[in-house]
């Protein structure tokens, strides 16, 4: 399966195993996640070359390009996952710093590396990840971000129990390359309603009510669309915007996705992203043509005034509102998942590949190396 460009890696590693946390070492907040009963037996298969791989019910698609320094606390979080039934399709983007060598640190036959021989850009290889998936969901996880260690366990409990739901997303932990909490970004749920809403598809084109990142949907309806390749920004939210106008979807509303959007979110960046968003409207012209050219119009406004906020040197004042304060049961949550994390990279990696905030005198002192 997938194109001759996208070469894969994938073999045992004899005497390998998943990272268990004993229950000494589960901090506080971690088991109250984890619900017990839901992770199942992995199912295995031969992989490429005979090894032994896995053949997942969750895969999680990985795009990479010159992302080897962070890549050690994203592949951690997926082995501290209190799910164990998934998969890790890597696709290295053609970069240039090595991060095969990361994946052979890990030494996890569950990660499925693919090469690109060039950069082909991160919808061309999101694309590649998603045609090779082999589980009955696909979720999402950039190598500079990380995900709580419950985040599966809920999603699949949640989508096994709501079989018509086809893609369900979850808050937003806005964090920094350095592993501290900025802020949230959570779905509000109205007055009377539960923790799951499932919504109908869209009707027509807008911002969509829920995070890409975050989300597990299912392959098949996933496989009904394809990533924009054409965009080198934005691929995602284009992506999602069809999604959610063709299938259902809910969100849960608390964080369970370490985004590090703040440090990487500069006005260039922005104005990129915009572009593509109302190029992305424009193309529903001819289904919708009033309302893709107004909201076309008003993405057009959005960057006139993000330009003039930038210029005027208000550009915190624009990132801090793109995400609220968060609660203190979130912020506990945040710091139990970065710990557990911390506590996976530790047994994973050597410590000279991994980040050296995480790693530092203030996690030790606080006994979390």
């Amino acid at each position: 399966m997938g194109a001759p460009w996208a070469k894969e890696a994938c073999a045992a590693v004899p005497g390998e195993a998943v990272v268990v946390l004993p229950p000494t070492a589960v901090p506080a907040g971690y088991e109250r996640r984890s619900a017990p009963g839901v992770a199942r037996a992995p199912r295995t298969s031969l992989g490429a070359g005979g090894g032994l791989c896995m053949n997942p019910l969750v895969s999680i698609l990985m795009p990479c390009y010159n992302a080897a320094p962070t890549l050690p606390i994203a592949l951690a979080s997926l082995r501290a996952q209190t799910y164990q039934e998934w998969e890790c399709v890597f696709v290295d983007d053609g970069s240039t710093d090595a991060p095969e060598d990361v994946i052979a640190a890990a030494g996890d036959a569950r990660v499925r590396r693919f090469r690109l021989e060039r950069n082909m850009g991160r919808g061309f290889a999101r694309q590649v990840a998603l045609d090779n998936a082999r589980g009955d969901f696909v979720a999402m996880l950039d190598a500079d971000d990380w995900v709580y260690p419950w985040k599966l366990e809920r999603q699949v409990q949640t989508m096994s129990a709501v079989p018509d739901l086809a893609l369900l997303s979850t808050g937003l932990a806005i964090a920094t390359p350095d592993g501290e909490l900025l802020g949230v970004r959570c779905a509000r749920h109205r007055a009377g309603e539960g923790p799951v809403v499932v919504r109908p598809p869209l009707k027509r084109p807008g911002t969509s009510l829920v995070a890409f990142a975050p989300s597990v949907m299912r392959v098949g309806a996933a496989r009904q669309l394809r990533f924009a390749e054409a965009y080198t920004a934005g691929e995602d939210a284009d992506f999602l915007v069809r999604f959610v106008m063709r299938h259902s979807f809910a969100v849960l509303a608390e964080p369970m996705y370490a985004y590090t959007e703040a440090a990487s979110v500069t006005p260039e960046k922005v104005s990129v992203s915009l572009r593509a968003k109302r190029a992305q409207f424009l193309e529903f012209r001819r289904e919708y043509p009033v309302c893709s050219r107004v909201l076309a119009a008003k993405t057009s406004v959005k960057a006139v005034i993000y330009r003039a906020l930038s210029a005027v040197g208000a550009w915190d004042w624009v990132i801090a509102r793109r995400f609220g304060d968060p609660t203190s049961e979130q912020r506990q949550d945040f710091e139990a998942a970065r710990d557990a994390v911390v506590r996976s990279a530790l047994a994973t990696f050597d410590h000279k590949m991994l980040p050296e905030s995480w790693t530092s005198q203030k996690l030790a002192a606080q006994g979390k190396v």
